[in-house]
């Protein structure tokens, strides 16, 4: 409930095993607290040319007792962001959530397309922080339970990423 008031709230980390830099990425919500600890791989692409932002990723996840049957195994995103203002970006977001078995029903599940607007800024070198707003534009997405992890909740999403 937004009433409740706007907090930073980590609801997952990520380890990253691509030949760049480590990198953890927490992601806030102001709603609903959850931490999950799952085994995870990510692959980041990072380009920057002429003002420009070019952010690509793509993360497998290993399954877990405690997963439901229908989550999603694997996703892919990408963000195109202009510079604005010193280290303030501004441009789009775009998720994709990938086509899923589910064991309990015996069906494949249709993928889950979320976009929208993100604003990031440049607190230093090593931490980033920002506002992303998604939309879903295709498939079953609905809201989390507490303790679930269900698909990518639409509305603003804020957020930090560490560099280290």
């Amino acid at each position: 409930m937004m009433s409740r008031g706007v907090g930073l709230i980590v609801a997952a980390a990520g380890v990253i095993l691509a030949g760049g830099q480590a990198r953890a990425q927490a992601v806030a919500a102001a709603q609903t607290a959850y931490l999950v600890l799952r085994p995870e791989i990510r692959v980041k692409t990072e380009e920057r040319t002429a003002g420009l932002w070019l952010r690509t990723s793509a993360t497998v996840r290993g399954s877990n007792d405690s997963w439901r049957a229908d989550e999603t195994r694997a996703t892919y995103a990408f963000s195109l962001q202009k510079q604005v203002i010193g280290h303030t970006w501004l441009g789009l977001s775009a998720v994709a959530q990938a086509p899923r078995f589910d064991a309990e029903r015996g069906v494949m599940r249709d993928a889950r397309h979320y976009a929208g607007a993100r604003l990031s800024f440049e607190a230093s070198s090593h931490v980033e922080m920002g506002v992303a707003w998604l939309r879903r534009l295709r498939g079953r997405g609905f809201a989390s339970a507490p303790g679930g992890n269900r698909g990518i909740k639409p509305g603003p999403k804020a957020y930090m990423q560490l560099r280290f």
